[in-house]
């Protein structure tokens, strides 16, 4: 009944630029050893990234319960955890 007859909604999101996301890699990360950041624009990602909505808002969501992300720094040690330092997982050959 809360979603009503509507079932779209639109996820509580944060609005950030790649020199943010960038920053927040650098604070996270630690004593890691980072590759090298380019800010060359690829005319694909662009496309993509260009028909994203700006500023969207998730206030239906969050007033349904779905939570939003700490930030930016959350989001970056979230996937370091899940990602960089998870234990690899076995290859067909170790099982």
């Amino acid at each position: 009944d809360a979603l009503g007859d509507d079932r779209a909604v639109q996820f509580p999101s944060h609005t950030l630029n790649v020199q943010e996301m960038v920053y927040a890699l650098y604070r996270v990360a630690g004593d890691r050893a980072l590759g090298e950041v380019s800010f060359e624009p690829d005319p694909f990602i662009v496309g993509i990234c260009g028909s994203w909505p700006r500023d969207a808002r998730g206030a239906r969501a969050e007033a349904l319960g779905f939570p939003k992300d700490g930030g930016i720094d959350d989001i970056v040690a979230q996937f370091i955890e899940d990602y960089v330092d998870a234990p690899a997982a076995p290859t067909s050959e170790e099982t």
